[in-house]
């Protein structure tokens, strides 16, 4: 929280920013609402977009369950609701490595969702996101280990894109 402070020593490096992100899982669930209205305040204070990092995808009772990438949309609307109760809006979302770890992910819960399923997924999240924020900017984030390769993300672009 010292981040926040009026007087916080980071001015300058503000000053070359243009977004600050905060944690889904933050916002959702840790952070108090003084925490938070002195966040956004201070993101907005400072000419910051503010984006937030979210797992887009509802886990089946199958699959998912723990996994990144599936905090689902219960929370996306949780994160909504109390970044505007806070006095704030979300200019952008990351999403937290859906393709992966829905798709290609090996460990315990694995989805093994081809590409299409994943993008359905991720669709009804960013449906949800922008009946909150209509002008919201989404982007992806994924881990690129061992199988994935520039041809895996491609296809997953191309089929999320659609």
């Amino acid at each position: 929280m010292d981040l926040f402070a009026a007087d916080a020593p980071w001015g300058r490096a503000a000053s070359n920013l243009q977004v600050f992100k905060l944690y889904g899982e933050w916002v959702a669930y840790h952070a108090t609402p003084a925490q938070l209205r002195t966040a956004v305040e201070a993101i907005r204070d400072r000419g910051l977009a503010l984006a937030v990092e979210a797992g887009p995808l509802d886990p089946p009772p199958e699959c998912g369950n723990g996994i990144e990438g599936f905090a689902g949309t219960d929370e996306g609307a949780l994160i909504a609701n109390r970044i505007l109760e806070a006095g704030g809006r979300i200019d952008l979302i990351a999403l937290d490595e859906p393709y992966y770890f829905a798709s290609i992910y090996e460990g315990v819960q694995a989805c093994h969702w081809d590409p299409a399923q994943v993008a359905a997924e991720v669709g009804e999240f960013v449906t949800l996101m922008r009946g909150f924020f209509p002008d919201i900017v989404i982007g992806d984030t994924e881990p690129t280990p061992l199988p994935t390769t520039t041809g895996t993300y491609t296809a997953w672009l191309e089929t999320s894109g659609r």
